[in-house]
């Protein structure tokens, strides 16, 4: 959704983290703040019927998770700004379809488990997960593709990489 309102000319969007309805396991929670601290509106909000919401009311594990998701948006937020920017000057979305950003590659006609956050970061966040294995996920294991003949580095490690595969 966010994706495609960016390329329709509505830059600012976002979901409710962690979700609007329901009760979300831990491991949603994680996800969630995860993926969201890059949504370009980013907010925790819930429906008035499901009530604990808060961040500090929940385990340390998703507090910590939540904690670290706050930082890095900060740690990003002079770039998320000039993207935006950018953003009104040009109507180029601050959320980017891969192919967008790399035409020529046709490997990203069909992916949608990845996007780029300005022309800079690349994002594959953890999106889907087997009921049945809820509690033995393993949080830091995401497969993506990165573009050919550029220099990427992981945000948490520094490693460069400069072909396609996972880290």
């Amino acid at each position: 959704m966010i994706l495609q309102l960016g390329n329709a000319g509505h830059p600012f969007g976002g979901s409710d983290v962690p979700g609007f309805y329901g009760e979300p396991t831990e491991d949603l929670w994680v996800m969630f703040y995860q993926l969201g601290m890059y949504y370009p509106f980013f907010r925790a909000h819930t429906h008035i019927d499901y009530p604990n919401r808060e961040p500090w009311l929940q385990t340390q594990r998703v507090q910590t998770a939540i904690r670290d998701s706050i930082n890095r948006r900060y740690d990003l937020i002079h770039y998320i700004y000039t993207t935006y920017k950018e953003t009104t000057r040009t109507g180029i979305p601050l959320w980017r379809i891969m192919w967008n950003e790399y035409p020529e590659q046709s490997l990203f006609y069909d992916v949608a488990s990845q996007f780029m956050l300005g022309d800079n970061i690349l994002v594959a966040p953890k999106v889907t997960m087997p009921t049945a294995q809820l509690s033995q996920l393993n949080m830091q294991e995401v497969s993506f593709a990165l573009p050919e003949g550029h220099f990427w580095y992981n945000y948490y490690s520094k490693v460069k990489n400069t072909v396609k595969g996972a880290w």
